[in-house]
């Protein structure tokens, strides 16, 4: 994706990225212990749940967002499935809205109910766009075609097929040369972090994009759970403006 970003595939900087995250209350080795102790370390963190979750969605914006951000607006409530527990405190639906100072838009959403399970990221350009499935490793190019006529109806399927077709080419054979395995991209991150203190350069992931994801979650935080103390330098009615640049 990145490759095909710095080539120029998109025909400009992203006028729209969306960033989808599902998580499983199913778990009930991390969910359990939280929804049945009050007084579970988590529920002490500004954003509760979210806290330990929220920054793998947020992060993948941050890369296509300027530090100027003008605009946040968060909203939150609760799913059904955590209505029927009784459960007052913990929010786990989560729906943001972002504009930086360059016009991009962005839009967050973090979900217990969805499924199957989203893992997601789409970044729109002006010419053409693209899909990133994380949970498939997969990515699908959506080039800016016209067709005529009924083409329109059997065209579009047949190139989308075509983009699925070579996902799964690709994946079967990283596959079969050992370069696909659970946990790739962590490990690879990790390798790029020691060899950038080894080497003395830059990390895996720059510090920009590490303090802008700190900084948007604060602001999510203080927006969900005004209640609750959050290191933010400034707090945002929701829908107005605010600037977050560093």
């Amino acid at each position: 994706m990145r490759r095909l970003v710095e080539d120029g595939f998109l025909g400009g900087k992203p006028a729209h990225v969306e960033s989808h995250f599902s998580y499983d209350l199913g778990d009930a080795s991390y969910v359990g212990p939280l929804l049945g102790n009050r007084g579970h370390w988590v529920r002490q963190l500004p954003g509760q749940l979210l806290h330990n979750i929220l920054s793998h969605g947020i992060a993948k914006l941050a890369e296509f967002l300027d530090d100027d951000i003008v605009q946040i607006t968060a909203l939150a409530h609760q799913s059904p499935r955590l209505q029927s527990l009784a459960e007052r405190d913990i929010l786990d639906e989560l729906r943001v809205l972002l504009r930086d100072g360059s016009g991009t838009t962005a839009f967050f959403c973090f979900t217990t109910q969805i499924k199957p399970g989203l893992n997601e990221l789409r970044i729109c350009g002006p010419t053409n766009s693209l899909v990133v499935d994380q949970v498939s490793g997969s990515l699908v190019r959506l080039k800016n075609r016209s067709c005529k006529s009924y083409l329109t109806y059997f065209l579009p399927p047949l190139w989308s097929a075509r983009e699925h077709f070579r996902n799964a080419g690709t994946n079967i054979t990283n596959f079969l040369r050992r370069r696909l395995y659970q946990d790739a991209g962590m490990k690879e991150l990790i390798e790029r972090f020691y060899r950038s203190i080894q080497l003395k350069g830059d990390p895996p992931i720059p510090y920009r994009e590490i303090i802008l994801t700190a900084r948007l979650m604060d602001e999510i935080f203080a927006q969900i759970y005004p209640g609750k103390k959050c290191p933010v330098t400034e707090t945002v009615t929701p829908g107005s403006g605010v600037s977050l640049a560093l």
